[in-house]
């Protein structure tokens, strides 16, 4: 009896993972009080995620290998820790847009589609931060449902996009100040 009913759960979890939607999306974006240009440069190099991206605060373990090329189409990282395997590779890069890319986890089991995109805006630049796939099976789909995919890469992103912000406004404070002329001496200073 009970073997039966375990036969009957799983056929109904099998049958309910069928009316589950076969792929997953998720957006985040911000504001930057920044330039376009200046988001550009930490957002489509790869060598500059160390500086923004959350994954090294969520596994500290994470070893992360550079390819020979950091910027534009082909570009590419491979990175390994405690969570699992991966790589990422640009697929399109437009400077005034953002890029796209290619994601692979634990050697290709898991595959998806990510992109950071930019639009000037009031106040900066808006960034987007995006991924989407197809759940790969039935399994995959109940997973993405009881452990929200949105939920789950959503608050990595939201942290991303956070530190993102920070250092981008950051550096642009710092180049507006080089940039700004010195104070002339005062009267008094010169007596």
């Amino acid at each position: 009896a009970i073997v039966a009913i375990l036969v009957v759960a799983v056929i109904g979890l099998a049958l309910y993972a069928t009316t589950l939607p076969a792929g997953y999306a998720v957006e985040r974006s911000v504001v930057i009080a920044a330039d376009p240009a200046l988001v550009r440069e930490y957002a489509a190099d790869l060598a500059r995620w160390d500086d923004w991206t959350p994954w090294k605060e969520i596994d500290p373990t994470i070893e992360v290998t550079l390819g020979e090329r950091t910027r534009g189409v082909g570009a590419h990282q491979s990175w390994t820790g405690k969570s699992g395997t991966g790589e990422l590779t640009i697929t399109a890069d437009d400077p005034d847009h953002g890029i796209e890319y290619d994601m692979a986890f634990d050697e290709g089991a898991f595959v998806s589609k990510g992109a950071l995109e930019w639009e000037p805006v009031d106040g900066g630049t808006r960034v987007t931060w995006r991924m989407w796939g197809d759940a790969p099976g039935l399994v995959a789909r109940l997973f993405f449902h009881f452990f929200s995919m949105e939920d789950r890469i959503g608050q990595d992103f939201d942290r991303g996009l956070a530190k993102l912000k920070q250092v981008v406004e950051q550096a642009a404070a710092e180049a507006a100040s080089a940039e700004a002329p010195a104070e002339p001496e005062s009267a008094t200073a010169a007596e």
